[in-house]
């Protein structure tokens, strides 16, 4: 597996960029995340990726979403509001990078 090309090296920036917005050691997030300080700068540096139930403990603790700390990318949401035949008005969101579904809005917009 070459990390570069699956954009996980960037996945160990994210995780450490976490703990420094919330001024934390990697002690004591381990301790939050229920893992080893030195877990914590293995997971940074990826020189062992994090298991499911760690990057869920990550996702919980700093309420981030996973789509963004996987891709570094945020989900865009789309919100549209149509009216029905009785006048009722009707909201729809849709998120992510469908361009079937930006072709769709943009057609009824």
């Amino acid at each position: 597996m070459n990390i570069e090309s699956d954009g996980l090296n960037d996945l160990g920036k994210r995780l450490k960029l976490l703990r420094l917005e919330n001024n934390m050691t990697q002690a004591k997030l381990g301790k939050k995340l229920g893992v080893s300080g030195s877990a914590v700068s293995s997971y940074e540096t990826l020189k062992c990726i994090p298991d499911y139930y760690v990057l869920k403990a990550y996702l919980e603790y700093f309420e981030v979403d996973a789509f963004w700390l996987m891709t570094g990318r945020v989900r865009e949401r789309t919100a549209v509001t149509m009216v029905d035949e009785g006048g009722r008005k009707l909201y729809m969101v849709y998120s992510g990078d469908n361009p079937q579904i930006h072709h769709a809005l943009n057609r009824i917009r």
